[in-house]
């Protein structure tokens, strides 16, 4: 088995021509898995643009009878010069010679529905940690050897009659994947994670290093895609994450392409962009409002943070890797320290 990343534009959230046309070119009969890892344009400021992607995604994956191997990530906000688009990391049968080094493995875990009761709750955590554990072991990775997981966690969705705030919150959702990846990976301790801290900025060391995830509010249950790097695994990818002290912190993510074996030009752009398989990054700014000591109009401005911070990255990114694909979203709330952020790439190792 061995992994490997599609990128397709997308001219609508509804647009599965791309999909449709990859899917076509690996064989649907022998992909074991699939995650999609979508960027939508929004349409509105009340924005439902997932919903119709959803929609014409399983019209495409039941076609192909993939629905049940495949994990979908929607993210919404493409503000700045990021392109629509959308990752696809098959594990599929190729029948290659398996690489002496270290190469990329992926693994799924899904945890049965979840009450909506118990959303946003502490008591999620073991079952986000289980969960975060199962796709290790499907992708016969240890914590160790993770590179980045993602995690998925369900909310109760907003203006439901009787839920509480902590079971609608989004950053609530997002605060509690993050910890409980982090127990599992072992990058936090347990007994430092109670009720007083979920939802909220810091403690400035509590954080989780190779984790990014998004709260889902149309999903029933817990999903994890855990990526890492396995002797034994065939292809010729590799994943590797970092931290980032702040959203203008460039010089880490060209640090990490370097370190990862990218070629990069004199002033710390990527040489060859076709080396650079995938970049996700997840960044925010803290919660003064400061970066680098300075005023900034992110948490006072008529935009919403997010669309600032997106946007913001968005130009970052593209002069480090020369385009506008890649999967940029906000809010990494226990991920990194505050103001920071976390960001990973998958790169294509040359022989």
């Amino acid at each position: 088995m061995a992994v490997r990343v599609l990128t397709t534009d997308m001219a609508s959230p509804e647009d599965m021509t791309g999909i449709e046309t990859t899917l076509a070119e690996l064989g649907p009969q022998r992909v074991r898995r699939l995650a999609i890892l979508a960027k939508l344009e929004a349409r509105a400021p009340n924005d439902y643009s997932c919903e119709p992607t959803r929609r014409a995604l399983h019209t495409v994956l039941t076609a192909v009878e993939l629905v049940e191997r495949t994990t979908s990530l929607l993210a919404v906000g493409c503000e700045g010069i990021a392109t629509p688009f959308a990752y696809l990391l098959a594990d599929i049968d190729e029948g290659a010679p398996r690489a002496s080094e270290p190469r990329l493995a992926m693994g799924f875990g899904a945890s049965a529905p979840v009450p909506a009761a118990d959303r946003g709750r502490a008591a999620l955590l073991p079952l986000i940690s289980d969960t975060v554990l199962a796709a290790l072991r499907d992708g016969d990775l240890t914590p160790a050897s993770a590179g980045l997981i993602l995690v998925k966690t369900p909310t109760v969705p907003a203006g439901t009659q009787g839920a509480a705030p902590d079971q609608t919150s989004m950053r609530r959702g997002r605060s509690l994947g993050a910890l409980g990846a982090g127990i599992a990976l072992r990058d936090i301790d347990a007994a430092r994670v109670t009720d007083a801290v979920i939802g909220v900025d810091g403690p400035a060391d509590l954080y989780a290093r190779r984790v990014m995830t998004i709260a889902a509010p149309e999903s029933d249950r817990i999903e994890a895609i855990a990526l890492g790097n396995r002797a034994g695994a065939g292809g010729d990818l590799v994943v590797t994450s970092t931290v980032m002290a702040d959203i203008l912190d460039g010089a880490a993510i060209s640090c990490m392409l370097a370190e990862s074996g990218v070629a990069l030009t004199r002033w710390g752009g990527v040489s060859d962009p076709g080396d650079v398989a995938a970049l996700l990054i997840k960044t925010g700014v803290a919660p003064d409002g400061r970066v680098r000591g300075q005023r900034t109009t992110i948490y006072g401005g008529v935009a919403p943070p997010e669309t600032h911070i997106r946007a913001a990255s968005s130009g970052m990114l593209g002069a480090i890797l020369g385009h506008t694909r890649f999967f940029n979203s906000g809010d990494p709330i226990h991920h990194a320290p505050p103001g920071g952020g976390v960001a990973a790439v998958i790169v294509r190792m040359r022989k």
